[in-house]
């Protein structure tokens, strides 16, 4: 049904949230199967037919528990909340709460959207100058290398969306570029007025340039 719907609405933001009453990964087990079960590859095979993704999400990791009257019992991941890329551009600062279950075996789950909803995505850009930097090589080469699984665009799409966080990453050890600009300004209209003085400052000249 999930890969019928997306067929219809490939082109279209939509997401899937709730019980899928099966665990995604392996991760998503304590003192469950070692291997992954039927129910895990075919939840894994719809999930790479539709293409969708995991949204941000904060709380309660196992949102299944057993709870049997003694032991600690089997808990699980069987709650998610999943959106495809146009989904997660248009909302990307919208996250999953996952909250205490309480008296219940499942743990609720809240859909908070960012207080605005962005017209259109933003584009994908990053300063020019971080090109020379060593780092950048190395990130791309390695994000890169990654296996995707799903179509051949999806799959460019996901690595430059990863790519975002890193290359933030080597922006900021920059540091406050914004504080390094003004300082320079400042520097320059120090030495630009004592060359104005002394114009015929051949060490002015050179520090100016």
């Amino acid at each position: 049904d999930l890969c019928n719907f997306n067929a219809l609405a490939r082109d279209k933001p939509w997401i899937v949230m709730g019980d899928f009453n099966v665990a995604l990964n392996m991760e998503d087990c304590l003192y469950g199967p070692s291997n992954h079960s039927i129910g895990m590859r075919e939840f894994f095979e719809c999930i790479k037919e539709t293409e969708l993704l995991d949204v941000h999400s904060h709380g309660i990791h196992y949102t299944w528990n057993q709870k049997p009257r003694e032991g600690i019992g089997v808990m699980k991941k069987l709650d998610r909340v999943m959106g495809n890329l146009k989904f997660l551009d248009l909302f990307p600062n919208g996250y999953a709460l996952f909250k205490p279950a309480r008296l219940s075996d499942h743990s609720p789950c809240i859909f908070k959207f960012s207080s605005a909803i962005n017209s259109k995505p933003k584009p994908f850009k990053f300063p020019n100058f971080i090109v020379s930097k060593a780092e950048f090589r190395q990130v791309v080469s390695s994000e890169w290398a990654k296996e995707i699984h799903g179509h051949s665009m999806f799959a460019v799409v996901k690595k430059m969306r990863n790519l975002k966080p890193l290359f933030r990453k080597i922006l900021f050890q920059q540091g406050n570029l914004h504080k390094k600009v003004e300082a320079l300004r400042e520097k320059l209209d120090v030495i630009q007025k004592s060359i104005d003085k002394q114009p015929e400052s051949e060490s002015l000249r050179v520090e100016e340039t």
